[in-house]
């Protein structure tokens, strides 16, 4: 075969290829989603990079990216700027609200006192803060709506309409049942209290208002699930929230660079009709059970905690006693995958023993 010849085939076959990649989803089959639609058009007036190479799709609770034309290999995917992210600062900026700023300082400074603290998180506040603020302006759609925070942002709230009944925090109690005496349990207790601690925080040490706690769990989920740490700050960032996440058949990754952007980028060629997909958070899986309801087969020997209580006293004797764990305070529970664990123990079982 010539070379000319060789030539006349590939162009045909790129050909071929871009014209299946074109036609392959037609416009006219994309739903209407009004929500999506605002956000986008939100997006692209602040500077989102987005292909058009992509499409959404909405299935009942599935919303998701897939190509819609040929993606070749480093093809850029979404350049997300930070004009598109939510994060404390720009919250506290907008709200201009010198009630909000002293309380952010408040709780920023009753975490720091607080010594009974179950679960390390550097973003803690960051993330308890912000799903405040968002639980109290669509609580109170009317006072807020002419605020800058909410003109500014609010094409993005599109992305907390989920249905969250998936998730451990929302099972009834016969469901719950399963999960008691294992290992899963006892994580759930602690990110429940950790969360209603929080927010009896905000209710009685901060602003002194009833919170109702179902609410307010929403948003607290949503800060974990579409979180991303840019430059070492915490930011609900959306689009890339529609890229499904798995170990297997990943053809899509991102990154972040100085300038606070999100880039994202194909891996491999990606064609007409596949699901973009990219790596998940690798936290356990008992944290994503609980805060995202999946699992995955390759983390299933990683554990972030393994908390239980350092002494239940009717494992060890039948005979009544009169001894409340709960006054050893931050000893009261002990992390089994901390090195050396049992040291901690030894005082406690001493204590107990005579």
């Amino acid at each position: 075969m010539n070379f000319f010849l060789r030539l006349s085939l590939i162009v045909i076959i790129f050909s071929l290829i871009n014209f299946c990649s074109s036609n392959y989803i037609n416009d006219d089959d994309e739903s209407s989603d009004p929500g999506y639609e605002s956000l986008l058009k939100w997006g692209l007036s602040h500077n989102l990079i987005l292909t058009e190479k992509i499409r959404f799709i909405k299935d009942k609770n599935i919303k998701q990216y897939i190509a819609k034309n040929l993606i070749p290999e480093d093809d850029i995917i979404m350049d997300i700027p930070p004009e598109c992210m939510l994060n404390i600062n720009n919250s506290l900026s907008l709200l201009n609200s010198k009630k909000f700023r002293k309380a952010y300082e408040k709780y920023i400074k009753l975490e720091k006192l607080n010594k009974d603290v179950v679960i390390k998180d550097g973003h803690h506040a960051e993330q308890a803060f912000i799903s405040y603020i968002l639980y109290i302006v669509n609580k109170h759609k009317h006072k807020y709506e002419k605020n800058n925070f909410v003109k500014y942002f609010s094409p993005m709230f599109y992305i907390f309409e989920e249905n969250l009944d998936h998730l451990p925090f929302f099972f009834s109690s016969e469901q719950m049942k399963l999960f008691f005496n294992t290992s899963f349990g006892s994580v759930f207790d602690i990110m429940n209290k950790y969360i209603q601690d929080e927010a009896s925080t905000f209710e009685k040490k901060i602003f002194n208002k009833t919170i109702n706690f179902e609410d307010y769990l929403n948003y607290r989920i949503f800060t974990v699930q579409k979180s991303f740490e840019v430059n070492k700050t915490l930011n609900l960032v959306p689009f890339i929230d529609y890229i499904k996440r798995d170990f297997k058949k990943i053809n899509c990754e991102f990154s972040t660079n100085e300038t606070g952007h999100i880039i994202l980028k194909a891996k491999t060629n990606i064609f007409p009709g596949e699901e973009l997909i990219m790596n998940p958070f690798a936290i356990s899986n008992d944290h994503r059970f609980i805060f995202f309801g999946d699992t995955f087969e390759e983390i299933k020997d990683k554990v972030n905690t393994f908390n239980i209580p350092s002494l239940i006293p009717h494992y060890i004797t039948d005979k009544p006693v009169d001894f409340d764990i709960n006054s050893l305070g931050p000893k009261s529970r002990i992390d089994l995958i901390e090195i050396d664990f049992y040291k901690q123990l030894i005082f406690i079982y001493k204590k107990f023993a005579f």
